[in-house]
Parts: structure tokens; C-alpha cells; sequence
């Protein structure tokens, strides 16, 4: 059975998809948990490891799973959000087909200007709640959404790393599998052209849907 596996956003965890899972739940799901809020995560963003599954899994129910480390073995579905999506493609090419939410093919210059990221980056140093704080109220994060628990740190901070550097174009134009972008045309975040170049990544085997 193919897997669907779900990956987060930057300044979110797994609640995240308490809303989705449940009407998925006729389908195999494994969470990836980022751990942008603890310390369970155990590789660096910055590693490139072999599989994305140095990561915490968790099921729908928001159980640990230890068994599902050799679930990209089944080519798995891959659900990103965001950063999540990027990530998934940048460490993990194997895939059966994804869908990327709110996704993009590069954070740099496509949504946020380099300038605009390094003062993030800066401001986050010193006052990572806040700027934590000030994304969510950018992009209009239900206060539901949000996690209460403490951020971690470190984290967080390999993630505007990542979101600064990566770019997954010419990973994305060399997978021959299905793809499915959602984007809103009135995205706080990513802009409809940033979708638009994602989903010209792969045109020869994506839709897009607005």
C-alpha cells in the first residue's frame, strides 16, 4: 500500500493537520514531524541524509511510530506544506507523486526578497517568539493552529536556512511523477507567480489548482 506522507510547514508542528487527516483516514498516513518545537528530531536541516526519515513519525492519531522508517521504500505520496514540501523534494526524490499547499519550488527570491529573509533571520536571533508571532499574524494562522509549546530554537533557525538556500527547481523537472499544486491567489506568502513557477517545474506531469 502506498503511504501518504505529510510534512508541516516552518513555524507549525502536526496539529497542523488535524483538520485534513480525518477525512483521509480511508488512506495510510505518516507524519513527519519536523520537531521544529522539541528536540526529537534527530538530523540537522543542514545534512543531507539519505532518507527524511531520521525524523520523528508519527501516525494520523498523532502516535510515534517507530516501524515506518522504511516507508519511502513504497514510493509514499508526499503532502507538503511550505517548507515541508520544499523539504520533502530537497532530501527525498523518490516519490510516487506529492501535492504541495501553499509550496514553491525556491522561498528566495520567489516569495520573500533576500533582504527581507536576513532581517528575519536577524530579528529571530534575538527574539524568536516574536517573530514567530508576527508570521503567524502575517499569514492569518487561526489561533488554533498555532502551538503553545516553547519553540525550539535551533530548529527554526536551520529552517530560514534552508527556506534561504534551497532550490528545487531542477529536482523538481527531472521527476517524472505526478503533482498537484494548490495555491490562493491572494496568498499572503507565496504569490501566484512563485506557484506558477513551481508548478512550470514540473509541467510536464503537474496541474495546478487555485
Amino acid at each position: 500500500m502506498i503511504e501518504l506522507v505529510v510534512m508541516h510547514g516552518w513555524g507549525f508542528d502536526n496539529r497542523f493537520w488535524e483538520r485534513l487527516s480525518p477525512l483521509l483516514n480511508n488512506l495510510s498516513q505518516q507524519h513527519v514531524d519536523l520537531s521544529l518545537f522539541s528536540d526529537q528530531r534527530a538530523a540537522s536541516f543542514r545534512r543531507r541524509p539519505e532518507s527524511i526519515f531520521p525524523y520523528t513519525i508519527m501516525d494520523a492519531g498523532g502516535r510515534q511510530n517507530e516501524a515506518a522508517s522504511g516507508v519511502h521504500k513504497n514510493r509514499g505520496i508526499l503532502i507538503g506544506h511550505s517548507l515541508g514540501f520544499m523539504h520533502g523534494i530537497l532530501h527525498q526524490q523518490e516519490w510516487a507523486g506529492w501535492v504541495a499547499i501553499n509550496g514553491f519550488a525556491r522561498f528566495t527570491p520567489d516569495c520573500v526578497a533576500p533582504a527581507a529573509l536576513r532581517a528575519m533571520q536577524q530579528s529571530f536571533a534575538k527574539n524568536p517568539q516574536q517573530v514567530l508571532r508576527d508570521f503567524h499574524a502575517r499569514i492569518g494562522t487561526e489561533a488554533a493552529d498555532i502551538t503553545t509549546d516553547a519553540p525550539h530554537a535551533a530548529h527554526l533557525a536551520e529552517g530560514l536556512d534552508e527556506l534561504r538556500d534551497a532550490d528545487v527547481t531542477d529536482i523538481l523537472s527531472s521527476m517524472k511523477v505526478p503533482g498537484l499544486v494548490l495555491a490562493a491567489r491572494n496568498d499572503p506568502l507565496v504569490p501566484s507567480a512563485a506557484s506558477l513557477s513551481l508548478h512550470h517545474a514540473s509541467a510536464a506531469s503537474s496541474k495546478i489548482a487555485w
